[in-house]
């Protein structure tokens, strides 16, 4: 399994680094659900560092975030199992810290989940739903 991490530049030209989850994202994945829904986001496993961690490794989840250069989580999206066959996945909850919308750091994230993410683990099918709400990821998925 590659674990190929991606350099990339917001369209103002800050440096990021697109990559699989890691332990220590776990509390930045948790502040970035705060800073965009506070305690109110539905899906609880995004306020509990742990739990994220445990589902990242036992692969129920994959998290695939977006650092700065300080290692600071800026982005993440998730594949995650939302059906009982063990190899499709659900694409979707993916946030980006208000700093950095609209510079291209959620499409960055796409990309490498499309282009070595799903097809480094063999994925069986990977599907997504667009919210009515979010024209972003219309697109995306469109």
């Amino acid at each position: 399994m590659d674990n190929r991490r991606e350099r990339n530049k917001t369209a103002t030209g800050r440096l990021f680094e697109v990559d699989m989850f890691h332990p220590e994202d776990a509390e930045g994945i948790v502040r970035i659900f705060r800073s965009v829904y506070g305690d109110g986001y539905p899906i609880k496993i995004f306020y509990d560092p742990k739990a994220l961690t445990d589902a990242n490794e036992n692969g129920d989840y994959y998290s695939i975030v977006a650092r700065n250069p300080d290692g600071c989580v800026i982005g993440v999206h998730h594949l995650y199992r939302s059906a009982p066959h063990r190899s499709l996945y659900e694409w979707g909850v993916g946030l980006v810290l208000g700093d950095y919308r609209g510079k291209g750091v959620s499409g960055a994230i796409g990309r490498h989940v499309a282009g070595v993410v799903i097809p480094d683990r063999g994925m069986d099918a990977v599907f997504g739903e667009s919210v009515c709400n979010h024209v972003h990821t219309q697109k995306m998925c469109a």
